[in-house]
């Protein structure tokens, strides 16, 4: 199981919005959440057209206490009017439900590739050093499954009040 907040951000009042560039931002807080950050942040590098703010580490609650691997998503800034513009576009909502689909896939296929490699049987020594079968003892192990396909899913992606035209 993975969990993904996907979230729009905004300045606080009094915040200068010429300081740097602003896009999109994406957050963990677990380190076992850093691997489908990264992943989910390099699919928005290839696919949304925004200014990278960077893969952050934050203390943020539905990443905290999540027990699996948990991100939250910032796409673009709603006080921004072009970021607020592409947020009505269809086309832009779709490349960023696309980017975060792919980085939960990517992640995924690296995940099972790991645990695949775990599993691989380790070379045996040669038959001199080998024990007998009778004094080897059985091995246990642990094997995490994990969904071997993504549903394509569509994100909302507006935590605002505000309406888009034609939802009235």
């Amino acid at each position: 199981d993975i969990f993904v907040s996907i979230h729009n951000n905004a300045l606080p009042d009094g915040a200068n919005p010429f300081s740097r560039p602003r896009g999109y931002s994406v957050f963990y807080y677990h380190p076992p959440s850093l691997a489908l950050a990264r992943s989910v942040y390099q699919a928005y590098q290839r696919q949304v057209p925004l200014p990278e703010e960077q893969l952050r580490y934050g203390n943020l609650l539905v990443a905290r206490l999540s027990a699996m691997p948990a991100i939250l998503t910032e796409s673009a800034y709603m006080n921004y009017p072009e970021q607020e513009e592409k947020l009505n576009d269809p086309d832009f909502r779709k490349k960023v439900a696309d980017a975060i689909v792919d980085g939960m896939a990517s992640f995924l296929d690296d995940e099972r590739a790991r645990q695949a490699r775990a599993l691989r049987p380790k070379p045996q020594p040669d038959a001199a050093q080998a024990p007998s079968p009778a004094s080897a003892k059985p091995k246990s192990s642990r094997v995490i499954c994990l969904p071997s396909a993504i549903i394509t899913a569509r994100f909302i992606l507006f935590s605002s009040s505000r309406m888009l035209p034609g939802q009235e």
